[in-house]
């Protein structure tokens, strides 16, 4: 019986945790506002590597600046260079993602304070 209940909750944590998945997987948001609009082009690439480079400043300027977003974008170029659109642009959307993500970051944590027991 004791055997029965350890295998009941091995195989229910198991399965559980097959089901959750990360938020930028490529079920996530940055994939489907990418293939949502049609054909991806340079020029739309383009676009998403200029607006990421945009979230990017502005987050930097708000002192929110994450550690792989230029990473990310520098990826996205390499990829438009070699032809891969849409690789070039799931990752233009992941770096805007994270230059937005940033900022706000760095919103809500301006005016915090250390917390004292």
């Amino acid at each position: 019986m004791k055997k029965l209940a350890i295998l009941l909750a091995v195989s229910t944590l198991t399965l559980g945790g097959c089901s959750w998945t990360w938020p930028w997987s490529s079920t996530g948001s940055a994939a489907a506002s990418s293939s949502g609009g049609g054909a991806v082009t340079k020029d739309s690439v383009t676009a998403a590597i200029a607006a990421a480079e945009t979230a990017l400043k502005k987050a930097e300027g708000q002192g929110g600046g994450w550690r792989d977003t230029d990473k990310l974008i520098k990826d996205a170029k390499a990829a438009l260079e070699k032809g891969e659109l849409d690789t070039a642009m799931k990752l233009a959307k992941t770096a805007e993602e994270e230059g937005k993500l940033g900022e706000q970051q760095a919103m809500e944590n301006k005016n915090s304070k250390p917390w004292l027991f």
